[in-house]
């Protein structure tokens, strides 16, 4: 379907992809969401395809031109290796889909800019899967942020680690686009972006540590420098134990919480506040399932130009940013 879509009509998705995260995530989200009409699916792995097909009641695919030939699919949302998406995208636009794309979208910011590009051309949308954007965790630290609750902000920590010691399936692939600057970094980057007013960023340092075997890299560091007198230090990293934190530091206050970007639809966080003083006032978010939240915000992205149009200046900002960090060579590190 070409142009943006129609509002009051159910929206039609086809889902290209069938990992752990997409099946324990992405499918329930989309049958969940009141709008959306789950189409059919794609993976390689037909046995796979098959059972969730039905599960779900949709159409298994049995190749991806059967997908992109579907003349009755709206959007198409690819939750494969990211090292994949550019293709991939080219050719959900250019059948005249909306492209739906786990992150990141692409490995680097000219094909980020193609992509967007075409997406124009066509009158379609692109949407980048950052979940934790949706959360009322996150919506209620940019909220305080944004009011100056903590005054003059000059430094913000940012860690995110996970505990994977075998790096296997995409992330052990360097074609797949294995990199744990881009799966994992990616996260803390686009929490700075979006969080707060950037008009002018520099990157102070950047640091990677390759795998010896692989040369994929394993973890990294990063300072950055927003708006000529806010720091902001991020780590990220496989191999590590679980963290997943913020704590952010001002003349007038200070604010923590954990589990921002990855955590059990059941969990419900806490945001802990300090005021100048040092005291302490915890402020529990009730849990959440930011997947049906992003999925209604992809939806607003497809039938309303302005969203799209924030949603595609987001991801070039992001894209430029992460290359930026890719390339600096620091020497100091």
């Amino acid at each position: 379907m070409n142009g943006m879509a129609q509002k009051n009509k159910k929206f039609r998705v086809g889902l290209w992809g069938l990992g752990r995260h997409a099946i324990k995530n992405i499918l329930p989200a989309l049958n969940k969401v009141e709008e959306i009409e789950l189409i059919g699916l794609y993976s390689r792995n037909k046995e796979i395809t098959e059972s969730n097909s039905k599960e779900f009641s949709c159409i298994a695919w049995k190749t991806e031109q059967e997908m992109l030939g579907n003349t009755s699919l709206d959007a198409i949302y690819l939750s494969t290796p990211s090292g994949l998406h550019y293709q991939q995208g080219l050719e959900v636009l250019k059948a005249g889909k909306h492209l739906w794309s786990e992150k990141p979208l692409t490995m680097n910011f000219e094909d980020a800019k193609n992509l967007i590009s075409l997406a124009n051309s066509s009158g379609l949308s692109v949407s980048e899967a950052f979940m934790y954007f949706y959360h009322p965790q996150y919506q209620e630290i940019k909220k305080l942020v944004r009011e100056k609750n903590f005054g003059v902000i000059r430094l913000l920590r940012i860690d995110f680690g996970l505990p994977i010691f075998e790096l296997n399936g995409f992330r052990g692939n360097k074609k797949l686009g294995a990199s744990c600057l881009y799966d994992v970094g990616s996260y803390p980057l686009s929490f700075v972006l979006d969080l707060f007013e950037v008009n002018k960023l520099d990157i102070i340092s950047s640091f990677k540590k390759y795998n010896k075997t692989s040369l994929i890299d394993e973890e990294g560091r990063c300072e950055l420098l927003i708006n000529k007198d806010m720091r902001c230090q991020i780590e990220w990293s496989y191999n590590m134990s679980y963290r997943n934190s913020i704590d952010l530091w001002g003349d007038k206050g200070s604010l923590y919480s954990d589990k921002i970007f990855s955590k059990d639809i059941r969990y419900s966080p806490k945001i802990e506040l300090r005021d100048q003083q040092g005291k302490i006032v915890s402020i529990p978010i009730q849990s959440s399932n930011p997947f049906e939240l992003m999925i209604k915000s992809f939806l607003r992205n497809a039938t309303s130009r302005s969203h799209s149009n924030k949603e595609q200046n987001r991801i070039l900002e992001l894209s430029e940013l992460l290359e930026s960090v890719d390339k600096l060579e620091n020497k100091n590190n």
